[in-house]
């Protein structure tokens, strides 16, 4: 049996180290979940001077229709490696 109560998932790096293609696919394996899903950044640098580490991002419909994600394409052809 398939639970389906995740609505994201939790990174913990540097905010610019967040965006990989291994994270892009975690987001969009989600996404296909639940629409609104989020990846969660906790930036480890921001922490340390006592900054907000936290944010938060989710797809725009204009990456999901880039991606074709609502189609059923493969989406690993749309990706730079």
């Amino acid at each position: 049996m398939e639970v389906h109560n995740q609505v994201g998932f939790y990174v913990s790096c540097q905010l610019g180290l967040a965006f990989s293609i291994q994270n892009l696919r975690l987001l969009i394996k989600a996404y296909k979940n639940f629409r609104n899903s989020v990846m969660v950044i906790y930036d480890i640098n921001k922490s340390t001077y006592g900054l907000n580490p936290f944010q938060c991002f989710r797809l725009s419909e204009e990456a999901t229709a880039a991606l074709k994600i609502n189609k059923n394409v493969a989406f690993d052809d749309m990706l730079i490696q």
